[in-house]
């Protein structure tokens, strides 16, 4: 019987305690959740996502029509500016040089025959003119010489454009064979390789290589809505993770914010790009980032949860929004307190209140009720 008795008393205790925290029954004061009024730093951010890119990128294309011969570079090689990246073959480059040179050859013996038709031609006509003026050759004749002249100077120069310009196809065929190796156009890293040997290539064809900066600088590209853009600067140091190294923060300072936004789902963006040093090489271009940018500090503020300053118990007085927390008493009840909001971080917000003595780090303000339940208590204290 004894026994049962403090069972009894045991199970009575354990429904004061459970009643203690069940929210009150019609005409019970409701329970909150609160939260405690902190004194602590808040650091005001901007929040934007970009990704990580090379300061500088250089394509590099067939610079002649053929076949892909050799590939003398891999990713991730460092290069130098006119380094030989591949060799391309192209068997009727060659054949155009020797064609070329045999036409040269041609033309310059066009010339010399030329040169000597416009001798023999000038010969004459110097002797012609002699002999007419003597009386032993007739006019005709004379003009007949002076007439060859003419044209044998005119087919030495038809004979000598004709060598100007097989001297040019020669030149442009040579440094066509020349453009059988593909060089680096600056020094860097090689970002992409051609995975095919043998492959048909051509200037109007695909890319061969990307050749990128060092990557020991990199270029972060962000975008930041028209809300916030206003708060950064240049030269304005951020933070941002990335997902290859999710317990790590890295550091960006804002290297240029541009002027023309760029639409987003209807939210205008404006293009901010940050230098981000990358000395041990472990972040790589196209990296995605969650970047934060500080834009205001306060060391040592009175702050509370920004729950509190959305809380409104239901038979409260309305005010303007985010102007008041309520305090929790000593005896359970809600006492208002007049507060001006400061920075925020997102979570914690700094506050100011009217009476900075009804408000002190280590108070508990009200967040919510424990349940869906707005019903209003008999220990609500409205004022300042």
């Amino acid at each position: 019987m004894r026994w049962a008795l403090l069972f009894l008393l045991a199970i009575g205790s354990i429904g004061v305690l459970v009643r203690a925290v069940q929210p009150g029954r019609d005409g019970e004061a409701p329970l909150y959740r609160t939260s405690i009024v902190e004194r602590r730093e808040v650091i005001q951010t901007v929040e934007a996502t970009g990704r990580l890119r090379p300061r500088d990128l250089a394509v590099v294309i067939a610079p002649v029509a053929g076949r892909l011969a050799s590939v003398e570079v891999a990713v991730r090689d460092v290069v130098a500016a006119g380094q030989r990246l591949a060799r391309i073959e192209a068997t009727n480059l060659s054949h155009d040089v020797r064609r070329s040179r045999a036409a040269v050859a041609a033309a310059r013996g066009g010339v010399v025959e030329a040169e000597a038709t416009l001798r023999d031609a000038k010969r004459v006509h110097e002797r012609s003119k002699v002999l007419a003026q003597r009386g032993q050759m007739s006019e005709t004749a004379r003009d007949s010489a002076a007439t060859a002249s003419s044209r044998a100077e005119a087919a030495l120069t038809v004979a000598r454009a004709k060598l100007a310009e097989a001297l040019e196809v020669l030149s442009a065929a040579e440094y066509a064979e020349t453009q059988l190796e593909v060089r680096a156009p600056r020094g860097g890293v090689v970002l992409e390789v051609p995975s095919q040997l043998g492959a048909a290539v051509s200037p109007a064809g695909p890319v061969l290589f990307t050749v990128s900066a060092p990557l020991d600088v990199l270029r972060l590209d962000a975008s930041v809505g028209e809300a916030d853009i206003g708060a950064l600067r240049v030269g304005q140091a951020a933070r941002f993770e990335v997902q290859a190294f999710p317990k790590e923060t890295f550091e960006a300072r804002v290297e240029t914010i541009g002027v023309m936004a760029t639409p987003g789902q209807g939210v205008p963006t404006y293009p901010v790009t940050l230098t981000v040093a990358n000395s041990d090489g472990r972040l790589l271009p196209g990296m995605s980032a969650a970047v934060r940018f500080e834009v205001a500090r306060v060391p040592n503020a009175i702050a509370v949860k920004d729950a509190a300053l959305r809380f409104q118990p239901s038979d409260a007085s309305r005010v303007s929004p985010r102007s008041r927390v309520f305090k929790m008493g000593a005896d359970g009840t809600l006492e208002a307190v007049d507060v001006a909001v400061g920075l925020s971080d997102g979570v914690w917000v700094e506050v100011h209140p009217a009476d900075t003595s009804r408000l002190n780090a280590g108070d508990q303000v009200a967040v919510g009720y424990l349940t869906g339940d707005a019903r209003s208590g008999p220990g609500l204290k409205i004022g300042g």
